[in-house]
């Protein structure tokens, strides 16, 4: 670095630090803006924070590279400009805050109202730490013009984040993020932003009414039985809420609808920041669920359920015909619960029922949707996609019915318009009671759904390149694969690219309309023969390049459900080291995790 370069850093840091509300991260700063303390100064001032994603979401600490109270009041500020300028003739627009149990998670949550009520604007604030859900159905209930809540999800303990919802409860999405990030960059001192404080003596300011939980436990989608006439069976349940603040209203919503032998895994019920049974408490992660299954087998539960720390996604574990715990895919689960709910919306005579499903979910959603006569809708990767797209579509007539993720998320109905967590977890105990009513299980139902509409394998593989030079080394692994696309891969021919960052003219173009329908992104799909399709999309927030294989093919005349998902597997893993070979990424990595 060079001399100018070195103090204009140190001067950065400086103004930063002068500026900051919080004077633990004020006087680290302070305390490190020297020539010693280089590499790790332009670690957290090289690259702000971007609004991205519906919001922000990094590690915890000083600087514009990470959260704190100043970044937290910047990106308020720029949501209170966003909502000035798009609601000009509200006096106060409203505000729902929300926030977990993270670390920093009820300051930044204050840092948040107070910027906002100093802005004018009316706040409903948490009154404890509460599930995401919670927080987009707030949204709505109250009629508000946006939300944020304060979480990092599934993150490790040293993250949090900042999440942003419209006003219809979905989670905010272009333009909107971009009118937010202006309205960041015309903040010019944080300090100098008016602040209330967020008491119920300060006008404007109210708790969240507690009538708004009880609301969303009410307006939870149920899945009906068929027949009434006889006791339902209730499945044993073991549950975890992973340290996080799900495990409270998850409970509740599993008694309220008769789930009497709901054991919870006592060491992670109540919420932790730090997590300290599990490093990652993603529930995709392997031996995430190591504490609940145990627990299941030792009650000999039939059915584990985990939410993730903020209670947005699930997991599930079902009994097999091996009598065994077996831990279900989020494409697995999104198959059953999107079975499940479209069936129930044609026989109450649903009119133009609608199923949205991301890109790198399995494609045997679209048979799914087909065999109900339901609109199958495609959309890129998250939730801001697909319920902002379920929305439009309803204004047109459409009825949403479901919306899942392969990554464990789910939207079921129209309460919640983001993953629920706690409401998959509802219908999912709801769908294993009525399969054991019927003398089956869920793995026993999923099998007859591949039956029906073909035996469906998926897998993932990530390639991380540390550093610029790590994105710069995938960009350039992408732009060959444009520019010189294979014709083969492990010997499985390459029958199309559609590239979605340069899709062609639709009149002369034969990408499917499904793909042809998606706002231009960095994504590009490969179709192999026979039955195979990849797609490989860089990460927006790291330097990694994701690579999503599937592959679907008939269940053969008396072959079960996991001797074909192996035979469908098999090939995977020589695809994905062909494939970063063809790339000029090969690492010698192993092949992809299974996710059938």
């Amino acid at each position: 670095m060079t001399s100018l370069a070195t103090e204009r850093l140190l001067a950065s840091v400086r103004t930063f630090a002068l500026d900051d509300p919080d004077p633990s991260t004020r006087e680290y700063l302070l305390a490190h803006a020297s020539e010693a303390h280089l590499v790790l100064l332009d670690e957290l001032f090289a690259a702000p924070l971007q609004f991205g994603t519906a919001g922000l979401r990094a590690p915890l600490g000083a600087g514009p590279a990470r959260m704190n109270r100043s970044v937290v009041a910047r990106a308020t500020a720029g949501v209170c400009g966003h909502l000035r300028s798009h609601w000009p003739d509200l006096d106060a627009p409203s505000l729902c805050i929300g926030y977990d149990a993270r670390h920093g998670s009820l300051e930044f949550a204050r840092e948040a109202a107070a910027v906002a009520l100093g802005q004018g604007l009316t706040v409903y604030m948490f009154r404890a730490p509460d599930p995401t859900p919670l927080l987009a159905y707030a949204v709505r209930k109250l009629a508000a013009q946006a939300g944020i809540m304060v979480t990092a999800s599934h993150n490790p303990p040293e993250y949090n984040g900042f999440k942003v919802y419209n006003e219809r409860g979905a989670q905010l999405h272009s333009p909107a993020d971009q009118a937010v990030s202006h309205y960041m960059g015309q903040v010019h001192t944080v300090l100098g932003l008016p602040r209330k404080p967020p008491e119920p003596q300060t006008a404007g300011f109210h708790w969240l009414p507690d009538t708004v939980i009880t609301d969303y436990l009410a307006a939870l989608p149920q899945l009906h039985r068929p027949q009434e006439h006889a006791p339902v069976p209730t499945p044993r349940i073991a549950y975890t809420a992973m340290h996080g603040v799900a495990g409270r209203l998850c409970h509740a919503a599993l008694s309220r609808a008769g789930f009497v032998h709901t054991f919870l895994e006592p060491s992670q019920f109540a919420p932790d920041p730090d997590f300290p049974t599990v490093r990652f408490p993603n529930p995709e992660e392997p031996g995430a669920l190591a504490k609940a299954l145990a627990l299941g087998e030792s009650l000999e539960a039939d059915l584990v359920l985990a939410n993730d720390p903020d209670g947005d996604r699930l997991a599930v574990a079902a009994r097999n015909a091996a009598g065994q715990l077996q831990a279900l895919t989020g494409n697995d689960l999104g198959i059953l619960l999107a079975d499940a709910l479209l069936a129930q919306a044609q026989a109450q005579g649903v009119e133009r029922p609608l199923l949205c499903y991301t890109l790198v979910s399995t494609p045997l959603a679209a048979r799914i949707a087909a065999h109900y006569s339901a609109r199958a809708e495609l959309t890129l990767t998250g939730f801001k996609w697909i319920c902002n797209r379920s929305l439009d579509l309803e204004a047109q007539g459409h009825h949403f019915v479901f919306g899942f993720e392969e990554a464990l998320g789910y939207a079921l109905g129209q309460a919640v318009r983001d993953k629920d967590g706690i409401a998959a977890a509802l219908v999912t105990a709801q769908l294993a009671a009525r399969c054991a009513e019927q003398g089956h299980t869920l793995i026993d139902q999923l099998e007859q759904l591949c039956r029906r509409h073909g035996c469906f394998v998926s897998s993932q593989h990530a390639l991380v390149r540390e550093g610029r030079e790590g994105q710069a080394a995938i960009a350039t692994a992408l732009q060959r694969l444009r520019t010189d696309p294979p014709s083969q891969i492990a010997g499985h021919p390459v029958v199309a690219i559609h590239d979605l960052a340069n899709p062609p003219p639709p009149a002369a173009s034969s990408t499917p309309a499904g793909l042809q329908a998606l706002p231009p992104s960095n994504v590009l799909v490969l179709e192999l023969a026979p039955n195979l399709r990849i797609c490989l999309r860089p990460s927006g927030t790291e330097p990694k390049l994701k690579m999503y294989f599937d592959v679907i093919e008939p269940l053969a005349s008396g072959e079960d459900l996991n001797t074909a998902r192996a035979r469908l597997q098999a090939p995977l893993p020589a695809l994905a080291t062909a494939l970063v070979a063809q790339l000029g990424l090969d690492d010698g990595s192993p092949g992809p995790s299974t996710d059938s």
